[in-house]
């Protein structure tokens, strides 16, 4: 995973030069091509074995959530880890996972979801703002995702978040940097096993320290939204 997320930032760093010192006749396809790149590299990463036991520490135990944290020798943020269960069936949740329009209604701040394109039968790019509170500002991301299933049934997803597909907003602060992996296992008896893994810089002047206290509060409450919005879709 280290050494993916330093791949992932030389490649966008030749993205940026490229946007800066060139006339590349087609930048936007030259920043899909890259981050085509670095999804493969993180799911080659990510299929470790030993990764989801390095140095993860169980924080938080919640109404059948399990919330884990760690830090990265190449940063001060910490990533995310919650695993939990679900009641629904496997199409089901797919289908809200993946409406970016509904995002409003379960993920924890998210003031808009907007689909923006569909690259192939499974990667796709979608947008979304967080309402930060006064005096932050707040922030959008424009996300690249990756889905496929496994030969077992399982869906697995990886998500990057990419900085020169739309032009920035003056009114939000573009996350600079963003991963995350949905792994999703159903199990029988109509539930879903989900392994959710996420890091993020949240860019602008929000202290770090800050961030790493609140990082628990946006993936559980997003995770309880998304339990109460497939309750209610059955």
């Amino acid at each position: 995973m280290i050494i993916a997320y330093h791949m992932l930032k030389l490649l966008l760093a030749i993205s940026q030069y490229f946007r800066q010192h060139t006339n590349f006749p087609n930048m936007k396809k030259l920043n899909l091509s890259i981050l085509s790149l670095c999804l493969a590299l993180l799911c080659s990463s990510s299929s470790n074995k030993n990764y989801f036991s390095e140095n993860w520490n169980l924080i938080k135990q919640k109404d059948n959530i399990e919330v884990y944290t760690r830090y990265h020798d190449d940063s001060d943020f910490k990533e995310i880890r919650i695993i939990t269960e679900f009641e629904a069936e496997l199409d089901d949740f797919m289908g809200i996972l993946n409406k970016a329009e509904d995002y409003t209604k379960w993920v924890y701040k998210c003031s808009e979801g907007k689909f923006l394109e569909r690259l192939n039968e499974q990667e796709f790019i979608y947008y979304t703002v967080s309402d930060l509170p006064f005096p932050a500002v707040d922030r959008d991301l424009v996300i690249h995702s990756k889905q496929w299933k496994d030969e077992q049934g399982n869906i697995h997803s990886k998500s990057v978040g990419l900085q020169d597909y739309l032009p920035l907003n003056s009114a939000y602060v573009r996350i600079p940097f963003f991963e995350s992996t949905w792994d999703i296992f159903p199990i029988g008896n109509g539930k879903i096993k989900v392994d959710y893994r996420a890091i993020s810089h949240p860019g602008g002047f929000i202290p770090t320290w800050l961030v790493n206290m609140a990082i628990t509060t946006g993936p559980v409450k997003t995770m309880e939204g998304l339990k109460i919005l497939l309750n209610q879709e059955k």
